[in-house]
């Protein structure tokens, strides 16, 4: 799983103020404003930079590039791109971004361009399984992007830099189109982690702040088995995004729930500072021959369908960290 969100009209640009002060604005109204997010897509800003700065030297593309796209979307290439307020070295890796991915764009540019075109219709197909799967289900205040991310991302979610409590989540088109990646589970495993975070009532930062390894495996499981829910007849291979973790990951999950066990009351926070979190759900310092890369992906999908042999997936997906805690425990104690 690569690491890090027609039926509904009106998923089109919303209105965002930039620093030039010009103001964009939808094209029609959103009909439901209660459920459906805020969507910006990035693909007139993108064509109107890349045809002008095609041929020009580095210099006048970072010119061009801060002109006509990352001025109109500042608030996302600041908070999720650059994520200005937790890498004082941005500046200079912007710069790096920037030359890496200009150098690369003949080669996306035409793939990119049918990935912005499809977006908008993609991701109203799957708010609206959303709206019947989850009729509790809102997104109103969500923005999400779909805009080149420097090559940095498929997808990723996170806050503002200037107004901590509004949520984004972003899809790069570029890297979506680079490494092929599948939409039709992207898009609704990446929704589903900001419709979870809701329905359980608590913010990104309260789950950083207050979860637990276990909390981890059950947000990522769930994820991927809701996803497999909007794609009956997809593989694992397919609903993991890695057909490798796939195959090896199911003859040891007896092995693996039981390595979990041992670090899986381990904090968030400790989990990401000595290297476990890396190890089961990100790119392992070191390799191991006991985890497959990504192997909590993989695991944790395994306890979301053990549990929801047994219980109610609305009710599941309002659980609290403790009740999360409690029933994935037992879940990974009956399979080791």
């Amino acid at each position: 799983m690569r690491i890090c969100c027609g039926c509904l009209a009106g998923l089109v640009a919303f209105l965002v103020t930039a620093c030039s002060g010009i103001t964009y604005g939808p094209s029609k109204p959103d009909p439901d404003t209660e459920f459906s997010p805020n969507v910006f897509n990035a693909k007139d800003a993108f064509v109107d930079f890349w045809q002008v700065a095609s041929q020009a030297s580095f210099e006048r593309q970072v010119e061009l590039w801060d002109d006509r796209v990352e001025t109109k979307y500042h608030r996302f290439y600041d908070s999720a791109v650059y994520q200005k307020q937790r890498n004082p070295q941005w500046e200079q890796q912007k710069q790096a971004k920037l030359r890496r991915f200009f150098a690369g764009l003949p080669r996306l540019y035409e793939g990119m361009l049918a990935e912005f075109s499809r977006f908008d219709g993609l991701l109203a197909a799957q708010l609206a399984k959303f709206k019947t799967t989850f009729p509790d289900a809102s997104f109103k205040g969500l923005d999400v992007f779909a805009a080149p991310s420097l090559l940095s991302f498929s997808s990723h979610g996170d806050t503002y830099l200037d107004e901590p409590k509004s949520e984004l989540l972003g899809f790069g088109m570029d890297r979506i189109y680079r490494d092929k990646d599948d939409t039709d589970v992207l898009y609704p495993h990446e929704l589903f982690h900001a419709y979870h975070s809701r329905a359980m009532g608590l913010s990104v930062e309260n789950i950083e702040n207050q979860g637990s390894l276990l909390d981890l495996l059950w947000l990522e499981g769930v994820a991927v088995y809701v996803s497999g829910m909007f794609n009956p007849g997809k593989s694992d291979a397919a609903l993991l995004m890695d057909s490798g973790l796939a195959k090896t990951c199911a003859p040891k999950l007896p092995e693996l729930a039981r390595r979990f066990l041992k670090i899986a009351t381990t904090s968030m926070a400790t989990a990401q500072e000595n290297g476990i979190y890396g190890k089961w759900f990100g790119n392992p310092p070191s390799v191991d021959k006991h985890i497959p890369k990504g192997a909590g992906f993989c695991l944790g999908l395994a306890v979301a369908r053990k549990l929801a042999g047994t219980q109610e997936l609305k009710q599941m997906v309002k659980w609290k960290l403790p009740e999360i805690e409690s029933n994935v425990l037992g879940a990974l104690r009956a399979m080791k």
